[in-house]
């Protein structure tokens, strides 16, 4: 992980993790870094807007590192052990806290417990 990558402070839940690891172990041809992409698919997913994951190859990320930084955007970050590209920076704070978990195929923050 480069020194540069902004640490975000959400976990994932411990099945999420195991998820994430067991899909990024499953590319053989390419070391892949973990990319978060946010959409709402039409609100299907606990009524709001969710995350889905993908594998970016190392030029990928190289590119888009060097796109946004040329207009001094950050996508490359520290995400409870992962190494994550997040593209849309306008919804950062919603992995800056938390833990998220998946529904269905999608990424979502937990909603806390009441006691």
């Amino acid at each position: 992980m480069p020194d540069e990558a902004a640490k975000l402070k959400s976990t994932f839940s411990p099945s999420a993790k195991q998820r994430i690891s067991k899909f990024l172990e499953s590319f053989k041809s390419f070391e892949p870094t973990l990319g978060l992409l946010y959409g709402d698919l039409e609100g299907q997913v606990a009524g709001k807007a969710s995350w889905s994951i993908t594998a970016l190859g190392p030029q990928t990320v190289d590119d888009m590192v060097e796109l946004y930084g040329s207009f001094s955007a950050v996508v490359c970050y520290e995400l409870d052990g992962f190494r994550v590209i997040v593209p849309q920076t306008a919804h950062l704070a919603e992995l800056d806290g938390g833990v998220l978990e998946f529904r269905q195929n999608r990424l979502i923050a937990a909603q806390p417990s009441v006691a």
